[in-house]
């Protein structure tokens, strides 16, 4: 096999990989806005991990600033959804997956995929918990003010 055959279908599946995290971490319970937000996290994992594929590629061993130019772009766009949503929880728990999503892309681009699959199962469970206590706490209010 060609050596830049292996190296390119490498990165074809980071690239691919980081997709399927932001995916996985598309997930959330009570969303019924699905395909939006799917499509939102994938699209930023795949272009994460392309970037920064290309920037090892061409700016060996400094890739540095790239990475500061994409951590920046994702929040400037996590704060942009914040400030249209309000701080409300889906506002939050979306600009906290556009980072999460980012950091895992990101991650397995520079070859810490194992990382970065943990960090991703790890998030996952995080945000399913979070999205379970925000459900439990709303119900509490209405109980709450349906008793007033």
């Amino acid at each position: 096999m060609d050596l830049s055959l292996f190296f390119t279908l490498t990165n074809l599946m980071k690239v691919l990989l980081a997709t399927l995290c932001g995916l996985l971490l598309s997930i959330r319970p009570g969303q019924t806005d699905m395909f939006t937000y799917a499509h939102l996290l994938m699209l930023v994992a795949a272009g994460s991990s392309l970037l920064m594929i290309v920037a090892e590629n061409l700016f060996y061993p400094i890739q540095g600033p790239v990475l500061v130019f994409i951590v920046a772009g994702i929040g400037l766009l996590g704060v942009t959804i914040v400030m249209a949503g309000g701080l409300h929880f889906n506002a939050l728990y979306t600009a906290l997956a556009l980072w999460i999503t980012t950091a895992v892309s990101v991650a397995i681009a520079t070859d810490l995929i194992i990382e970065g699959s943990v960090i991703t199962l790890l998030a996952y469970g995080a945000m399913r918990f979070a999205s379970y206590a925000d459900g439990q706490l709303s119900e509490k209010e209405d109980d709450s003010s349906a008793v007033d």
